[in-house]
């Protein structure tokens, strides 16, 4: 049974997360976060991705591992600003119309 709890973080599934050939569900990390001074402890146990970087999903996915990891819904719409430049002019129509996530 699923009590809502996060149990896992999937980033970008079959790009980056090659374990799912499709995202398990509709939710989507958006980029705000908040964690506990233990946070650097985590960080150092961190091994580089295969891109070379230290990945904050898998900080994410520690804490969700853990039990640690608390998440809020924003319900609304979404729109990754950083990957579509040419989109930018409608998100700020979109805010210009409903505020942000009113």
């Amino acid at each position: 049974a699923n009590d809502g709890a996060v149990t896992d973080i999937v980033e970008k599934a079959g790009v980056v997360d090659t374990r799912y050939d499709r995202p398990p569900s509709s939710h989507a990390v958006v980029g705000l976060y908040c964690y506990p001074p233990d946070v650097f402890e985590v960080i150092d146990k961190l091994k580089p991705s295969s891109r070379g970087e230290l990945e904050i999903t898998d900080v994410n996915r520690h804490y969700a591992q853990t039990g640690r990891l608390d998440v809020t819904e924003i319900e609304g719409w979404w729109e990754d600003a950083g990957k579509h430049w040419q989109h930018l002019a409608e998100i700020g129509r979109l805010i210009e119309e409903t505020g942000v996530n009113r």
